[in-house]
């Protein structure tokens, strides 16, 4: 069987693009103007809570990169989408808020190392291998005592609950992302059940939250 060309894989890259633009246009991406509950509870109990440098990766319309930048981070947002970054963009300008936004393909994109004192990964669905390869990324992206917040839905909404992703070969669970961290200590690796912000469902969303700490170099056990 001929393997792939690289102008089938840029094709492919293309209209996935073109798909995400258009469901922003037509709204059906803007899931909720807030910011993630679990990002608002993780980052509310840091010590470095506002006074570092946050990065949101998948930030998709920018809810999260706005509730960090209103709370004083220096923020950066990275997402494939175009019209994601537009509407974020435009949402950050009418509140006055200075975020650097950056148009990047995860799996390419390589940000600085130990360049970030937080890092979202936030229901960002890929296959496992490059998901845990954005996963790597992100540990060397934080600052040592920096920390990282995993959170997407579990593996078992697909049989159980509500919403997305339709495939297991996307999601993942706390176990398996837990089991991937090289470079960090896991503080919290757990399933959340709770009804959904959006959507006409009665069933509860289950999502996986994994949330870990960069030690000192050497200290990691």
């Amino acid at each position: 069987m001929p393997k792939p060309s690289h102008e089938s894989s840029i094709t492919r890259r293309s209209d996935k693009n073109e798909a995400w633009n258009q469901r922003y246009l037509e709204g059906r991406a803007n899931w909720s103007a807030g910011p993630s509950r679990v990002v608002v509870e993780t980052e509310s109990a840091l010590d470095t809570t506002g006074n570092g440098a946050a990065l949101d990766l998948a930030c998709g319309s920018g809810r999260n990169a706005l509730y960090l930048a209103r709370r004083g981070w220096a923020v950066t947002g990275v997402d494939f989408a175009e019209e994601a970054l537009r509407i974020a963009r435009e949402r950050a300008r009418r509140e006055g808020l200075a975020i650097t936004w950056l148009q990047q393909n995860l799996e390419r994109w390589i940000p600085g190392e130990d360049a970030f004192d937080f890092v979202l990964i936030c229901y960002l669905h890929l296959p496992w291998p490059s998901f845990r390869a954005i996963l790597e990324k992100a540990e060397r992206a934080i600052r040592p005592g920096g920390t990282l917040l995993v959170l997407g839905h579990d593996r078992i909404n697909i049989t159980e609950g509500t919403g997305k992703p339709k495939y297991g070969n996307v999601a993942y669970t706390p176990e398996e992302v837990a089991g991937a961290l090289e470079r960090c200590t896991v503080v919290r690796a757990e399933r959340d059940r709770y009804a959904p912000d959006h959507g006409n469902s009665h069933a509860d969303q289950i999502d996986c939250i994994v949330q870990a700490f960069k030690p000192s170099r050497g200290t990691l056990q």
